[in-house]
């Protein structure tokens, strides 16, 4: 259903390293870019340039950096009282290394393999289970976000941290 909400340019090559570089925030960076693997070997019918490729996991990379939920390494931060919001700052340099690598990178592949324009009509998305999927995600992150900013004493009760 991509192809329905990309732009049919360079801007939806670069448009689906936004989406990997989102997913990974949220998401391990392996699968944040197994996931954008798998969309643009779809996008590009498995016509994709190893400069794209590696435009994926560079913008996996870089979406994790200001995140301390996806991977163990950032869920250890979390689960030792790192505030969320002193890794945030993180972002403004991984927004930079995507627009500098990424703009070349979706250009190249657009001149490689142009994006998908009709996408197959027996595409089906349950959106009940999407929703619940959306809803899950959502909770989490805000109550990881809550509770390590408004109820930093109160985190002693929960079991979020490996020393009170």
């Amino acid at each position: 259903m991509l192809p329905r909400f990309l732009p049919h340019d360079w801007k939806g090559c670069f448009a689906l390293l936004v989406i990997v570089f989102v997913l990974s925030s949220f998401l391990d960076n392996i699968a944040a870019a197994l996931i954008g693997g798998a969309m643009a070997h779809t996008l590009f019918r498995a016509k994709v340039h190893i400069g794209y490729l590696a435009a994926i996991v560079a913008a996996s990379n870089a979406g994790g950096s200001g995140s301390v939920v996806g991977d163990t390494t950032t869920t250890m931060m979390w689960i030792d009282g790192v505030d969320p919001l002193d890794v945030m700052e993180a972002y403004v340099g991984a927004g930079v290394a995507l627009a500098i690598c990424g703009i070349p990178a979706a250009l190249q592949q657009q001149r490689y393999s142009p994006i998908l324009r009709h996408e197959h009509e027996h595409i089906h998305v349950d959106l009940v289970r999407l929703g619940i999927v959306f809803f899950i995600l959502i909770a989490a992150i805000v109550t990881n976000v809550v509770m390590n900013v408004s109820f930093r004493k109160s985190r002693i009760i929960f079991p979020l941290s490996a020393h009170p």
